[in-house]
């Protein structure tokens, strides 16, 4: 317990430097190329860390449910591993260009989906606060996650190819309009807010330790 615990919090650190690093490369965009290249990739790595520590916390609390005789639905635990993996991954494969720098926003938003299903169970070492937060962030991701699958449907199939497609600049139609309203309406209510609460949760998880171990 005491383990996931700080695997949640670290995971949530991480996830906090990433959102800095995404800051500073918004700020270098328009005044040194390299900079924002290099803060731009900063940020895939501290989010590819992330989730790679969201794995192990997504597993050890399914496991110490089933082991305290609470209900562990494993399609969603799946869901939970499945999805945190690919996104660290997508984001690794940002490096060698073979998926689009938007492509990890898809897992990202399947993670939401088991953070919602996870969040709508009323489990005893979660407060309803955290519940009702760990809900909020989990649509914002799906939302967000919904941003790349729009993008290359109604806009332009460069955010789904594999390897990934040259940058390049897009008309600013008004479905691409409403389609970066969304994704920041995501980005903010999900994406930033995913470490706090994986930081909340973990320090749940290390003062409870000793009802539910």
């Amino acid at each position: 317990m005491k383990k996931i615990g700080w695997y949640a919090i670290i995971s949530g650190l991480l996830g906090l430097i990433g959102y800095g690093f995404i800051i500073a490369f918004l700020i270098s965009r328009s005044e040194n190329n390299n900079a924002f290249i290099l803060m731009n990739r900063l940020h895939d790595i501290a989010c590819a860390f992330q989730f790679l520590l969201l794995v192990p916390v997504v597993s050890g609390v399914h496991k110490l449910l089933k082991q305290t005789n609470y209900d562990s639905n494993q399609r969603i635990l799946f869901i939970g591993i499945i999805a945190a993996s690919a996104t660290a991954l997508c984001l690794l494969l940002i490096f060698p260009k073979l998926v689009s720098e938007i492509f990890y926003m898809i897992p990202q938003g399947i993670f939401g989906v088991w953070l919602i299903a996870f969040n709508w169970s009323n489990y005893k070492f979660i407060s309803k606060g955290l519940r009702i937060f760990g809900i909020i962030v989990g649509i914002g991701l799906v939302v967000a996650g919904s941003f790349p699958i729009g993008f290359g449907i109604f806009v332009s199939m460069d955010a789904l190819r594999m390897p990934a497609a040259p940058i390049r600049e897009f008309p600013q139609t008004s479905v691409n309009n409403i389609l970066h309203i969304l994704f920041f309406i995501g980005s903010f209510t999900g994406v930033l807010t995913l470490p706090f609460w994986t930081i909340f949760f973990g320090k749940a998880l290390l003062g409870k330790r000793k009802t539910i171990t």
